[in-house]
């Protein structure tokens, strides 16, 4: 069992020191960004964050963000989770998007505490990464 404590956002895994992000952290962030990079959705789920924000910092990696005409497709999560990190975003390009729709800004994307991911995802993702 590890050894956990918190303190003031961070938290001591025995060695390790981990940053952990919070709502508050994750909407401010998005309200003021301004990232080359535009969502293609509007809204994103705090919890998916959280865990990929966490799993980054244990050094695991994800699949590319996937982009077209400087629109994330798939990877808003991810995105996010490594930007607020400030490490390298790696992107692939991305199948035809509906980017003449309506442009979204990262401010008017929305936190949502919704978990998009199923309980059988959560579980998968646990096995995968945090075993």
């Amino acid at each position: 069992m590890k050894n956990n404590k918190e303190i003031n956002s961070v938290v001591e895994l025995d060695e390790i020191t981990y940053k952990e992000i919070t709502y508050e952290d994750v909407e401010a962030y998005l309200g003021n960004c301004s990232l080359e990079i535009k969502p293609g959705q509007k809204k994103v789920s705090y919890p998916i964050i959280k865990r990929i924000h966490r799993r980054l910092q244990d050094g695991h990696t994800f699949s590319n963000i996937k982009i077209a005409n400087n629109v994330i497709d798939d990877g808003h999560h991810r995105f996010v989770s490594l930007s607020l990190l400030g490490m390298d975003i790696n992107s692939v390009p991305a199948g035809e998007n509906l980017t003449e729709e309506e442009k979204i800004e990262w401010s008017d994307v929305r936190l949502i505490k919704t978990d998009y991911d199923t309980k059988e995802e959560r579980d998968g993702y646990v096995e995968r990464y945090d075993k």
